[in-house]
């Protein structure tokens, strides 16, 4: 189970994408990153969001959680698995946006597991604007 929380504000937000390019060995910063991004999709068992806190016009800060089932994280060609999700907010209440992890939740299905590793991260964050509000879309995985 992911946590992700997401804020809103007019304060400017952050986006980047990672090219397979940019892989490395795995010490290099964003070897996680490159990980994720070649990681397959999986879809989402539950997302639910709530706002926590709002000032009109100015800021709405949610929080919320997304989770999913990833059996055999590691098939010998990939490593972890990603979900994509994203937020449509009104353009009247906010320009711009950023998503942020803020905590996670494992859970075992079957029995005792011996973990050797666990990272998460969210990657490929970005804002596309339309006529009339802000998609906020992103990428996070483990």
């Amino acid at each position: 189970m992911l946590a992700l929380a997401w804020l809103l504000a007019v304060a400017n937000g952050c986006g980047f994408t990672v090219s397979a390019q940019q892989c490395g060995p795995l010490n290099t910063p964003n070897w996680i990153a490159c990980m994720l991004d070649a990681a397959p999709y999986r879809e989402l068992d539950s997302n639910a969001r709530s706002t926590v806190y709002e000032t009109p016009t100015l800021i709405r800060v949610q929080h919320g959680q997304a989770c999913v089932k990833a059996p055999n994280t590691t098939d010998g060609k990939t490593t972890g698995f990603r979900i994509q999700d994203s937020a449509s907010v009104p353009l009247a209440l906010a320009d711009s946006g950023t998503v942020y992890m803020n905590g996670w939740n494992l859970r075992y299905s079957d029995g005792d597991h011996h973990v050797q590793a666990l990272g998460s991260a969210i990657v490929n964050a970005k804002t596309t604007r339309g006529k009339d509000e802000l998609l906020l879309s992103w990428e996070a995985g483990g």
